[in-house]
């Protein structure tokens, strides 16, 4: 999440998501749908199959007050025909940031750009490198129970 803020931060004003409609494909927790609000989009639209993960998104919303920029859908966003109710100017899907491979989550975010990215819009990150390293991951449990930064002045405590 710190990556992807730190890149539409740097984009600089009216370059990232302001004044603009954004879809989370796949939000999870909805933390990047927070995130894309306090920045200034118009309208967030986050959709996920998970009720615990829309109602957990829902809680995060409301302890960082944009709850009424969210409009919370449970669904799948690739499937069915294109929605105009969902056309977007700026497109990602939380769950790919955090998994950033050739996954079934890539094949999602390319059906629901076909299907509601309007011509013109993006798709964030716009690019990305992947760097392949050998290591020991016992230390990263470790990492989950850690306080967690405030980022961009968001709320974690909804996700504790």
């Amino acid at each position: 999440a710190e990556a992807f803020a730190q890149a539409l931060e740097a984009e600089g004003p009216g370059a990232g998501v302001e004044r603009r409609i954004v879809l989370n494909a796949a939000c999870g927790a909805g933390v990047l749908s927070c995130l894309c609000s306090r920045l200034g989009a118009a309208r967030v639209f986050s959709l996920d199959t998970s009720g615990a993960a829309l109602t957990l998104a829902s809680e995060l919303a409301a302890a960082n007050g944009v709850a009424e920029e969210l409009a919370l859908l449970r669904g799948d966003a690739s499937a069915g025909a294109a929605n105009a109710a969902l056309a977007c100017d700026v497109l990602f899907s939380e769950r790919l940031v955090g998994d950033l491979r050739y996954s079934p989550a890539l094949l999602h975010l390319l059906t629901v750009r076909r299907l509601h990215l309007k011509p013109g819009g993006r798709i964030l990150p716009p690019s990305a490198a992947v760097v392949l390293e050998a290591g020991d991951f016992a230390a990263e449990q470790e990492l989950l129970h850690r306080p967690r930064p405030a980022l961009a002045g968001l709320h974690w405590g909804a996700l504790a």
